[in-house]
């Protein structure tokens, strides 16, 4: 008589095998999870950067647009015109005189005498209504705060103000609004009446990095003169375009893991050695370190090549291990000035 199993089952051999390829799909699962979850979240931190660029560029688009000159003398102080100078962190401290529409007053009583009643009469509308509008950033150069302020123009702010105070945070916090923040580099540039391209080639004359639109303050200004007059009006010169560039780092929290350097560099370092988050770019890119901007190649591994110190204006310094690296989504774009003024000398 012949002997059958009462029942089918599995050898271990079998029960080894299948586990291991239920742990294979796992793994492979776990992945395509993980990646998924990273691109999804390059995508939401460019969308944010997209919006908060774009809140930016409304702003100083609204702003730069309507930038203009005094109209008349200052004798007891000096006016703020159209000035950009480099902050002690190499960031712009940028301010300006606007005007900007005022919309007509309500109705009015008529002239004393005047007898006809069909005729209605409106105080007219102050359409050259002027303000000092300030951008200034945090006193903290790693903060990357971004401020704005806007004061009447009879209290002329400005370089009337010693500069000094734009490094209190006192003073900030009582003047100026908060705009943005996670703003690690704004970059302006001005196109004057001697500019021909935005990127110089083979001496070619590029954009302005400063501005002075009385030519008599700072005194690396290319543009200034000796003769001019301080709070001569007449004088005062302003730039056609102006080169918006806004670097906005992903939003970090208080104990979030960055990447940060893993050894020292000198000035004259061509390459560095960092422990480099997952989503940091392959390059070519910008990197910001302490107060100095970098320009890397490409990405190795852990290590940044081919690189170009001290650029966005900024200079070539030592840096120790566990440095921070920052960056961020970069944007730009060119506003217009309708009143620009060129010299007409």
């Amino acid at each position: 008589m012949t002997r059958t199993r009462a029942g089918a089952g599995f050898t271990l051999m079998e029960l080894l095998v299948s586990v291991a390829i239920f742990i294979l799909l796992g793994i492979l699962l776990v992945g395509l999870l993980r990646s998924g979850v990273e691109i999804w979240d390059r995508g939401e931190s460019r969308r944010d950067a997209y919006e908060r660029a774009s809140i930016l560029f409304d702003a100083l688009r609204s702003d730069l647009s309507c930038a203009t000159i005094h109209r008349e003398a200052d004798p007891a102080g000096l006016n703020p015109n159209f000035t950009c100078l480099p902050d002690r962190h190499h960031r712009p401290l940028l301010f300006f005189t606007r005007v900007g529409l005022v919309p007509a007053q309500g109705q009015q009583a008529a002239p004393t005498g005047y007898k006809d009643k069909d005729v209605t009469f409106f105080a007219a509308a102050d359409t050259m209504k002027r303000h000092e509008v300030i951008y200034c950033f945090d006193p903290d150069g790693g903060s990357g705060k971004l401020y704005r302020g806007q004061f009447s123009f009879n209290n002329d702010y400005g370089l009337k103000m010693p500069l000094d105070v734009f490094g209190r945070p006192d003073w900030i916090a009582q003047n100026v609004q908060l705009l943005a923040d996670g703003v690690i580099y704004l970059g302006l540039r001005f196109w004057s009446q001697r500019t021909v391209t935005w990127n110089p080639a083979n001496g070619e004359q590029g954009p302005e990095v400063r501005w002075d639109s009385t030519r008599f303050r700072d005194g690396e200004f290319p543009l200034k003169r000796p003769g001019i007059t301080l709070n001569d009006p007449l004088d005062d010169i302003l730039p056609r375009r102006v080169e918006i560039t806004l670097t906005l780092e992903r939003p970090w929290a208080q104990g979030q893991a960055v990447s940060k350097l893993n050894a020292d560099i000198d000035k004259n370092s061509g390459t560095l050695s960092a422990d480099l988050l997952p989503g940091f770019p392959q390059g070519p890119g910008f990197v910001k370190i302490d107060d100095e901007w970098i320009w890397y190649e490409t990405r190795s591994g852990s290590s940044l090549t081919g690189l170009r110190r001290g650029q966005r204006e900024t200079d070539r310094t030592t840096h120790k291990s566990g440095a921070r690296l920052r960056w961020g989504e970069t944007f730009t774009t060119v506003v217009g000035i309708p009143a620009y003024k060129d010299d007409q000398n």
